[in-house]
């Protein structure tokens, strides 16, 4: 069976309405740490459609660890990769994710998502705090470190959020 993520962005406000609106979905609220009033509203189902009126929604490729639900401190990877590269880069990344993180402390989740009809790649991570990203990172970053930087065209970006405490 299909997964989907649907992602939609906002203020806290607009997207706490939505939240309060759709009650009987499990609708997940989270906040970009490097802009404190950018918030994501996260909606992990079986089902294609959404109630965001102005949706990204993912197609969950690949998932490991614990993927019931999403939880925990989470990194995106941002990647666009074309025809002739999209194979062999996702068998590497199978295996660096099969054998470099998995079981790693702290480590909950990765999945690898795709957006319909494009180039456009993502690999979200969960893990249980943001310190055991960030202590992994020190040394075992060397996979994606050679798409990095000013000579690289897989236009790879990142960006981290945590969930935020609201009260409905």
């Amino acid at each position: 069976m299909t997964k989907y993520l649907h992602v939609t962005f906002g203020s806290k406000a607009v997207l706490q309405n939505i939240r309060n609106t759709y009650s009987n979905r499990t609708l997940l609220m989270a906040q970009d740490e490097r802009d404190a009033l950018r918030y994501q509203l996260i909606e992990l189902t079986d089902h294609e459609d959404t109630v965001f009126a102005a949706p990204t929604t993912y197609t969950i490729m690949e998932e490991y660890g614990d993927t019931q639900d999403i939880r925990g401190w989470m990194h995106w990877t941002f990647i666009t990769l074309n025809d002739m590269e999209r194979d062999n880069f996702l068998r590497q990344w199978h295996n660096w994710t099969t054998h470099d993180v998995a079981n790693r402390h702290g480590w909950l989740s990765t999945r690898l998502l795709k957006v319909a009809n494009s180039h456009d790649f993502v690999f979200l991570e969960t893990w249980q705090r943001r310190e055991d990203y960030f202590n992994w990172t020190v040394t075992n970053q060397a996979s994606i470190q050679n798409l990095t930087g000013n000579a690289s065209h897989y236009n790879l970006r990142e960006n981290n959020y945590h969930f935020a405490a609201l009260t409905n």
